[in-house]
């Protein structure tokens, strides 16, 4: 086990560095995300972070232990993926699903003007539910995105902080690209923040912990990915 410290242009990047530097590949690595900052300009768009990453050996099983909260690719099986807090066999995606994985996944590129690590937005439910299946996965319940959000108003706490998130459309009509903001304490990003998100019963969860009716149409509106283990 070893502590990196980095910094980057935002959080995603500050991280790559952290387990580039242990000589550990994002998609290959069990690590815990024990701090991060990021410095916004003023406009409000993220210009720096910060993060503390802690590396650890993949576990070879997931029996229910609360410090397996927080631990991304716990097995070392799941990339990408950390247990759902209360559910250590469920293991759902840190980010939502990416126009980069939306497009390797069809055979495709992206769209020239979207950036390739912007979340994969003006998504129906029938499509998110269609790429979640196609992949072994499913859409996660409410209760699984309340579970990740924690029982705060926002997943950071109780009062806005724009240093950590941002509930409120994108500034500018820019889509940001994931992991702007550090995430949640179970390690999950972009919630509490601009993005509605698909759930399995059709409905939208972002910005504020409640529930909306899901509409196709509804904007921005993104999707992640939950896996049994």
């Amino acid at each position: 086990m070893s502590v990196i410290h980095a910094a980057g242009f935002h959080v995603r990047h500050a991280i790559t560095r952290a387990l580039a530097t242990n000589n550990r590949s994002l998609m290959e690595s069990t690590w815990r995300l024990l701090s991060a900052r990021a410095t916004l300009d003023a406009r409000g768009r993220v210009v720096s972070a910060e993060v503390t990453v802690r590396i650890e050996k993949p576990r070879a099983d997931l029996e229910p232990r609360d410090d397996l909260v927080g631990l991304v690719n716990p097995d070392g099986l799941h990339p990408l993926m950390a247990p759902v807090p209360g559910h250590p066999e469920r293991l759902m995606d840190v980010f939502p699903v990416t126009w980069d994985r939306w497009a390797r996944h069809r055979g495709e590129a992206a769209p020239p003007d979207i950036d390739p690590w912007a979340p994969r937005t003006a998504i129906s439910h029938a499509d998110a539910l269609g790429y979640a299946r196609a992949v072994g996965k499913r859409l996660p319940e409410a209760e699984d995105l309340r579970a990740a959000w924690g029982r705060a108003r926002y997943p950071w706490g109780d009062a806005p902080d724009p240093l950590v998130g941002r509930p409120c459309a994108p500034r500018f009509g820019e889509i940001p690209e994931v992991g702007m903001f550090p995430p949640t304490p179970a390690g999950f990003f972009e919630l509490g923040c601009w993005l509605h998100q698909w759930t399995g019963e059709a409905g939208l969860l972002g910005g504020l912990p409640g529930l909306l009716p899901g509409e196709d149409g509804a904007e921005p509106c993104g999707f992640r990915c939950v896996q049994e283990v």
